[in-house]
């Protein structure tokens, strides 16, 4: 029977039967994966989000440029009714790419939630430190445009 509390013992099946730890040392090379599986969680979520972000500003150019080609022809009010409209399509590269790295977001993170929910002390203790170091390293880059000065 799987313990219900959260727990410090080294014996512990992760996710798979076949991934069951019985040594200090078999541990601790878990505790480093789900460390870095953590850490990985992290890049792709901001991942995504630079290239969703870098999407809408290849949008918003092009709007901005065959809208200025239209005003040049016609009146403003005739170049704001008709500006063309861009979006990131269903079948874009974008958008598959975006669906991708969606795929092996959630993939991760459930995997971090059922090791989380084994309870091991140590296994949470590695996901959360891998969490937060993964946001160290790349969570910077979500905020980062709006604090660029021009």
């Amino acid at each position: 029977m799987m313990a219900m509390y959260f727990n410090f013992n080294v014996e512990v099946t992760i996710l798979f039967q076949g991934w069951h730890v019985t040594s200090a040392w078999e541990l601790a090379l878990s505790c480093i994966v789900m460390f870095i599986v953590a850490v990985s969680f992290e890049s792709l979520s901001v991942l995504r989000h630079l290239t969703i972000t870098k999407e809408v500003k290849r949008a918003e150019k092009i709007c901005t440029t065959k809208s200025t080609a239209q005003t040049e022809e016609k009146t403003e009010k005739e170049a704001i009714l008709k500006k063309p409209h861009t979006h990131m399509g269903i079948c874009s590269s974008a958008h598959a790419l975006l669906t991708i790295l969606h795929l092996l977001q959630v993939i991760l993170a459930y995997a971090l939630m059922l090791t989380f929910m084994t309870y091991n002390g140590w296994l949470c203790l590695s996901i959360l430190l891998g969490a937060t170091v993964g946001y160290l390293i790349f969570g910077w880059k979500t905020y980062e445009p709006h604090f660029k000065t021009t």
